[in-house]
């Protein structure tokens, strides 16, 4: 099942006739986002292993700014929120 279908499922279990089992539907929701994180953090990981010595000295501040990113912070950030906009990508 896909992550905003189970999200759905979660929240619908506040419905009174719902049969839905909170408790599964919570771990299951939990278990995606581990592995989301999980593989992002590999992507990184391994993309900082190919960089040279250059790249590595400006790594940090990458990824700075792609943790903003990911979680949500880019239209707190000017630089950033100006690149969004530029691309034409609306959130």
């Amino acid at each position: 099942m896909k992550p905003y279908g189970l999200m759905k499922d979660y929240i619908e279990t506040l419905n009174i006739h719902s049969t839905a089992s909170v408790e599964q539907i919570r771990n299951e929701i939990l278990k995606i986002e581990s592995a989301k994180l999980e593989y992002t953090y590999k992507h990184f990981e391994e993309l900082k292993s190919i960089l040279n010595e250059q790249q590595k000295s400006r790594f940090g501040l990458i990824i700075k700014d792609i943790t903003i990113i990911l979680i949500g912070e880019e239209r707190e950030h000017p630089v950033l929120r100006g690149i969004r906009k530029r691309n034409h990508v609306y959130s």
